[in-house]
């Protein structure tokens, strides 16, 4: 691996990789005394450093007519021609990656809880010796790169880096990286190219350390996994208190900082855990790259899924479909909203075309065949189901979290009509076929209705839908203005005006860890868990 930074002659000295002329436009001559790096020194007390800017102050050019920048500051470091750059440290296992790896998250992690200025750079910006850490001044270090092979920028900087991130959690990120390298011996983010691993990145596409690690300390994981994502914040509980003294320990560092290789307790057999490993990711990559693929298609899925609804009704003979189609003849109006909502609650989209007309409905059937034709996409694609939030709760004591479908779904739908009491929708009952040829029926003040009467009701309740790599359920508390009109011997919707009123965001994992939890301390009573568990998740079914 190629290095740019060395110790040479008590000097500090970072190679352009420019020669004079294109050393000359970059302008870093005239910004070099204003890029300040950092060194934390360890001499004095190993467990906090001090922290000591330093600038490079000199420029020469080499026998190669390269230009090279140098500083003073490695003379002040007894035995500093033993700094090297932690990527090449990095690569040599046996005690000398973990001491050096040690060391700069130590540099990190105390840069980070004393507030101390230091801009995130790559493994090959920083230099690592036996009581010294240094940290090269970003700009000069990036600039310096710029002349390089995509893989060397990414090898001593990129895979290191994202993008995006404040300072503070940048550094989170970076120090989680470091931590994964040392211990796993690879990148947790390793695309040479930078669209893509950022891409990577965003969707967590990567092997959580437990999946890298066999037997790896719980909460060591939990806490590097957590800083590799792309919401990192430097506040987070297992970012502010991240465990140096585990870290010490999965690396084989004896307090005095002496290495002993380290026998680590497997947690699975060698030959479970590489299966284990490889079904995790094979998953993983096909639910990010059936979400890309989703993600990327969203219009051209919509028209497929009415394309594909099209197609279901030419299948059997037209007059036999017609005779089977739902009606909302025989259901007076409440009864007509209730199939208009189990419609959306169960994505059916033929049910949904025959209990309402009009231009404002093609706004919700196009959302219904979106969700349907994303759903058995999904389930095609990567093997994955999605359930009603009903039928989810139901499964949830009996599978384990990684066995557990997704979740769609109404809950809770209330239907108020102006000045009269809230019924609750019934999402179960089946409409009549039109070979029923069921009678019209009185409303609820025995009165039939007659052809243009106009009903409005207001209709409330919880969206839930799953989404994104991580299974995050959204949770949308909506309102619909809803008008019916009696048309040819039955009400249809004619009229829809949502308002979401409020949305949250809720880790499907953090559901299920709550419900598992309810139901042992309510022994198994399913309508008790429920009911318990409607405190904190007022929208559970």
């Amino acid at each position: 691996m190629e290095e740019i930074c060395f110790c040479d002659n008590k000097k500090l000295t970072l190679s352009t990789g420019m020669d004079e002329a294109g050393f000359g436009k970059t302008r870093l001559a005239v910004t070099l005394p204003s890029e300040f790096g950092l060194m934390a020194d360890f001499s004095a007390d190993a467990e906090k450093p001090d922290f000591i800017p330093f600038t490079f102050t000199g420029i020469y050019s080499d026998t190669n007519g390269y230009v090279n920048l140098y500083s003073e500051l490695a003379g002040k470091i007894p035995d500093s021609e033993s700094l090297q750059p932690l990527s090449t440290l990095l690569g040599i296992p046996g005690g000398t990656a973990e001491k050096s790896a040690m060391l700069a998250v130590k540099a990190i992690t105390c840069a980070l809880s004393s507030g101390q200025k230091l801009d995130p750079v790559g493994a090959g910006g920083i230099l690592a010796g036996k009581n010294f850490v240094i940290f090269l001044p970003k700009k000069l270090f990036e600039c310096c790169l710029n002349s390089r092979e995509k893989k060397t920028q990414a090898e001593l900087n990129g895979n290191y880096l994202f993008k995006g991130l404040s300072q503070e959690n940048g550094l989170c990120f970076l120090r989680a990286v470091i931590a994964y390298k040392a211990l796993a011996r690879k990148f947790p983010f390793a695309e040479v190219n930078e669209e893509a691993r950022q891409k990577d990145i965003i969707d967590s596409l990567f092997l959580p350390l437990e999946y890298a690690v066999n037997g790896i300390d719980e909460n060591l994981s939990l806490c590097v996994n957590d800083g590799l994502s792309p919401k990192v914040n430097f506040t987070d509980e297992s970012q502010k208190n991240f465990p140096l003294q585990v870290l010490q320990n999965e690396l084989g560092l004896c307090k005095d900082g002496t290495y002993t290789a380290i026998f680590r307790k497997n947690a699975v057999s060698e030959g479970q855990f590489k299966k284990l490993s490889e079904s995790y990711f094979n998953k993983k990559n096909s639910k990010t790259m059936l979400a890309r693929f989703v993600q990327k298609n969203k219009i051209a899925l919509t028209v497929i899924g009415s394309v594909f609804f099209i197609l279901i009704l030419s299948v059997n003979s037209f007059l036999s479909r017609l005779e089977n189609l739902p009606t909302t003849r025989g259901l007076n109006s409440v009864e007509t909203i209730g199939q208009f909502y189990k419609a959306i609650h169960t994505l059916d989209v033929e049910l949904l075309q025959e209990t309402g007309k009009g231009g404002d409905l093609k706004g919700v059937e196009n959302v219904v065949s979106a969700m349907y034709v994303t759903n058995k996409t999904r389930e095609g694609y990567s093997n994955e189901r999605t359930v009603s939030p009903e039928k989810w709760f139901s499964i949830a004591p009996k599978e384990s979290y990684r066995q557990m479908p997704l979740m769609y779904g109404l809950t809770d739908v209330l239907i108020t009509e102006p000045g009269k009491r809230q019924i609750s929708a019934d999402l179960v009952k089946n409409a009549y076929s039109r070979k029923d040829k069921p009678a019209v029926v009185a409303e609820d003040d025995g009165l039939l209705p007659a052809e243009g009467d106009i009903k409005k009701y207001t209709v409330t309740y919880y969206r839930i839908f799953t989404y994104g790599e991580d299974a995050v359920v959204n949770i949308e508390k909506t309102e619909d203005y809803i008008m019916e009109t009696f048309a040819k011997k039955r009400w249809l919707v004619t009229s829809v005006s949502s308002k979401v009123i409020s949305a949250k965001e809720i880790p499907m994992q953090k559901i299920y860890n709550a419900y598992e939890k309810a139901f042992e301390e309510n022994k198994g009573n399913f309508e008790k868990t429920r009911e318990s568990l409607r405190t904190v998740y007022e929208w559970i079914p």
